[in-house]
């Protein structure tokens, strides 16, 4: 029997989770294959791989077994492991899935601007005060691209602001992919023109954000004309030249309540990733969370995809079995997996936390990584004590760090959506 016919008599008698256990000595690279293809059904199932070390495939770790056990080991190469503070070691017969994963960053970000074509209340740049016009130039630009592909972190993601509005952009893009580096984009999406056109022709990803689902709703939002349209050309554009593309949406009140309409609309444009977000700058009450957790849910089974939740949020705000199938938790949040350089040179762990951890131009990346306040972060030292003994908290991370020193000034307070 195919998957897929397996899968769908698995949905029809009701099964809601899947727990899968691996036989010693399969072929590693087919194996990472047939999880990739297996974990496209998690719109249907919670899926749990049984004996495979989270270190086998570090992007669908949160699915591999990491329970307790007296028959599980630690080898001496596992203390460098980033999972190490974590792990909870390897069955013995195991051993040969066991590769320990290196404690870098998975990407740098660079914010190229904070200026920006859009005024969008729920952008984050209008909660941050930053110094709009401090910019690093073309070369010191160059000179942190260099390092970061000498660390060899494979990936470097421009941001802003609003990155073409910047006039050297296509230079640095062309210097990165020079470098060996992939090429990952944010942008708005609203400046569709030759610019856009030589970046698709570089960049290996690109996330545009969508800031209604047409171009009444766009408007209410962007207050710019054509705004929608250039999204959809730009996004056509992309997709020309082979460009993987993201589509990335703000959970405000007025998208909550039109969650299935942008469905359609990403389904329609072929777009296969989508992240939602947690508001920054605007307060977004539990019950609204709730409710698009819920919907999220739902719709990823009726459409058959697994779009996520992207930033933090506590999995205890709802059924965490339900919360942890539609959101990403605290992964990429934090200085949990990224480093973040401001359009300063200043090094932070994310786009809001405005902890100055070292600068860019003159520091050594890793050695900021390694630091104890860092690594503080991502062993998880801040998350309240309530947290510590939960089994989501490795993923979900206690909520949002970032919004828990908004909210009381203290990197260990509590997320403003915490239930504990």
């Amino acid at each position: 029997m195919e998957l897929f016919e397996l899968f769908e008599s698995l949905k029809k008698e009701g099964k809601e989770e899947l727990n899968i256990e691996i036989e010693p000595e399969l072929p590693k690279v087919e194996l990472k294959q047939w999880i990739i293809t297996i974990l496209d059904w998690e719109h249907s199932f919670r899926i749990n791989i049984k004996k495979l070390p989270m270190c086998f495939f570090e992007n669908a770790f949160d699915h591999l077994d990491n329970n307790k056990s007296s028959s599980k080991v630690k080898g001496f190469s596992c203390v460098k492991c980033k999972f190490n503070f974590f792990c909870n070691g390897y069955y013995k017969e195991m051993e040969s899935y066991v590769k320990p994963l290196v404690d870098m960053p998975k990407e740098i970000v660079i914010e190229l601007t904070h200026r920006c074509n859009l005024h969008c209340n729920f952008c984050f740049n209008q909660l941050c005060m930053r110094e709009s016009s401090e910019e690093l130039n073309t070369e010191q630009l160059k000179l942190i691209i260099a390092k970061i592909a000498q660390l060899g972190i494979c990936i470097v993601r421009f941001t802003g602001g609003e990155p073409f509005l910047r006039l050297d952009f296509i230079e640095l893009v062309k210097y990165a992919k020079d470098q060996g580096l992939q090429v990952w984009l944010n942008t708005n999406g609203t400046i569709a023109n030759e610019a856009t056109n030589q970046a698709a022709k570089l960049i290996d990803n690109v996330l545009i954000s969508l800031a209604g689902f047409d171009r009444e709703s766009d408007y209410k939002v962007t207050r710019l004309k054509k705004s929608f349209e250039n999204k959809l050309k730009t996004i056509e554009i992309m997709k020309s030249h082979g460009v993987t593309v993201r589509a990335g949406i703000v959970l405000t009140e007025p998208n909550i309540a039109n969650i299935e309409r942008f469905f359609k609309l990403t389904e329609s444009l072929g777009i296969r990733f989508v992240e939602f977000y947690r508001p920054v700058s605007l307060k977004l009450n539990a019950e609204s969370m709730i409710h698009a957790i819920r919907v999220i849910f739902e719709l990823n089974k009726k459409y058959r995809v697994n779009h996520k939740i992207a930033n933090a949020i506590p999995f205890c705000i709802y059924k965490p079995e339900i919360s942890s199938r539609v959101s990403l938790g605290g992964l990429y949040d934090d200085g949990a997996s990224r480093m973040v350089v401001s359009t300063n040179g200043r090094i932070k762990p994310a786009y809001y936390l405005e902890l100055e951890m070292g600068n860019a131009l003159h520091d050594d990346l890793l050695r900021v990584w390694n630091s104890k306040k860092w690594r503080n972060l991502r062993e998880l030292k801040y998350v309240p004590k309530n947290c510590k003994n939960c089994k989501w908290v490795y993923v979900c991370r206690g909520g949002s760090r970032s919004l828990a020193k908004i909210a009381s000034g203290n990197l260990r307070g509590k997320d403003p959506l915490l239930k504990l």
